[in-house]
């Protein structure tokens, strides 16, 4: 029993280490650059303490060339898309010199993913393992390579689930509000949670109204400024980015013109958050599992909406796991859960990752298979295929179409914010999509897939 008890957490503790050396041996790929995303909420960060306008190009061009100088073009700017509330929390971590904060914001995600997986074992009953092996991959180390804020939002999602299933409802809006520092894939939990437990009510309004006072920081109108004018800018400006996985892109791909992909895009995105919040409602009831008005809704949104990164697909991980441990649907929830927690854009396979993604996948099987050589076959069987796929996208250079790369501004884009310069630098990189391209596309919208529709059919299965 003692040994059944340490294998797991040895294997916790080597995927643990494997993830620290991937992001390590790794770095370099990256140039001197492992938090080209990080600089731009420092910056955003900055800007607010400034009392300017952080998606401004102005406010923020000088902090990013200073700290990762050579990212960008001198004259272009990633803009920092996140709310203004979120802005303004960043706005703390400006206090420090940018290389301590971009350490500390490091090892706050680091702590995020284990919580995370901490918090989804709780909800599911599987070893602390078996989740964390899920997020290490695509969630944890590709996410910290590029210092994006996915594994905070993930352990937002994450631990929202676990307080719900508690009934501590401070918490569950503690746990929203780090979560909606993404308000494309969070709002929709919110809605659940808002619709389907009244007693979170009044903690949920609390939460709104800090938002607007924190959002109060950046200007009293500065809500309406990121709706209205920095949202829509932004979604134009990455239509045709390579790492899109939205109904946006694909519809930019079979030639639609750029306002109808994007009015596409948004009828995507309030379709997949009505079905969203729906289904999560009768899949709670149904497994009688709180958390899945949290985490259902999720997996949702990042259904072919209206723009999602693929850095943000695994946060329908907690979903599907949820699924395959307490629904019927445990062979598609498994798949989603394998479609989602890895990489299948050609090239993210190279020799720093190895061991990492030997142990990650020896933690899924640990979940998915019950018997253990049924374990070692799926996970040899997942390594080799995973390999021979990667090798095979990255070879596949067959071009099967090209984009034109001109594109007609938005009339009514404000020439001042960064989005602005940072579309037209999209615009004007590759448009080719290669064969390997498309179908490690294919493979990744398939997983929020698989997670949705085995939410939907877990509902036609009788009590």
């Amino acid at each position: 029993m003692r040994d059944k008890q340490l294998w797991p957490r040895l294997l916790l503790a080597a995927l643990f280490a494997a993830l620290i050396f991937a992001f390590i041996e790794s770095t370099p790929r990256h140039g001197s650059h492992p938090l080209e995303a990080f600089v731009t909420y420092y910056c955003g960060g900055t800007a607010v303490r400034a009392g300017v306008d952080p998606y401004a190009t102005a406010s923020v061009l000088g902090c990013e060339q200073r700290n990762e100088p050579g990212i960008l073009p001198a004259d272009v700017a990633e803009p920092a898309v996140l709310p203004p509330f979120a802005l303004a929390a960043f706005s703390v971590f400006a206090l420090l010199p940018y290389h301590v904060a971009g350490m500390l914001f490091l090892a706050l995600s680091l702590g995020a993913l284990l919580g995370a997986a901490v918090a989804v074992a709780r909800v599911t009953g599987l070893r602390t393992v078996v989740p964390f092996g899920a997020f290490a991959y695509l969630c944890g180390f590709v996410n910290l390579s590029f210092g994006e804020i996915v594994p905070i939002v993930l352990f937002g999602l994450c631990f929202a689930g676990w307080a719900l299933t508690r009934e501590r409802y401070v918490a569950v809006a503690v746990g929203l509000a780090l979560a909606l520092l993404e308000p494309n894939v969070a709002v929709p939990a919110a809605l659940a949670v808002f619709v389907r437990e009244g007693k979170m009510r009044l903690p949920l309004a609390i939460l709104a109204a800090a938002a607007i006072l924190a959002s109060c920081a950046l200007g009293p109108q500065s809500l309406w400024h990121y709706v209205h004018d920095v949202l829509p800018l932004h979604a134009w400006a990455e239509i045709s980015a390579v790492d899109q996985y939205s109904s946006t892109w694909i519809a930019h791909w079979l030639g639609a013109p750029d306002r109808l992909a994007l009015t596409l895009g948004s009828a995507f995105s309030l379709l997949g958050w009505i079905v969203g919040v729906a289904v999560a409602i009768r899949v709670a009831d149904r497994l009688r599992a709180p958390a899945a008005l949290v985490y259902v809704p999720v997996a949702f949104a990042l259904v072919l909406p209206l723009f999602v990164h693929d850095l943000q697909l695994p946060l329908g991980i907690p979903a599907a796991l949820l699924i395959a441990c307490r629904g019927r649907q445990r062979a598609l929830a498994w798949t989603g859960v394998v479609l989602s927690a890895f990489p299948w854009a050609p090239g993210y396979f190279w020799h720093p990752t190895y061991p990492l993604l030997l142990f990650a996948v020896i933690a899924v099987a640990l979940g998915a298979i019950v018997s253990r050589q049924e374990r070692v076959a799926f996970a040899a069987a997942l390594i080799v295929a995973y390999a021979a796929i990667d090798r095979l996208l990255s070879g596949a250079h067959r071009l099967i179409a090209s984009s034109d790369a001109t594109t007609t501004v938005p009339r009514d884009a404000d020439p001042a914010l960064a989005s602005l310069g940072w579309g037209e630098y999209l615009w004007a990189g590759s448009r080719e999509l290669t064969l390997g391209l498309l179908a490690g596309k294919l493979l990744s919208f398939a997983g929020p897939l698989a997670v949705a529709a085995a939410a939907i059919l877990e509902l036609r299965d009788p009590d």
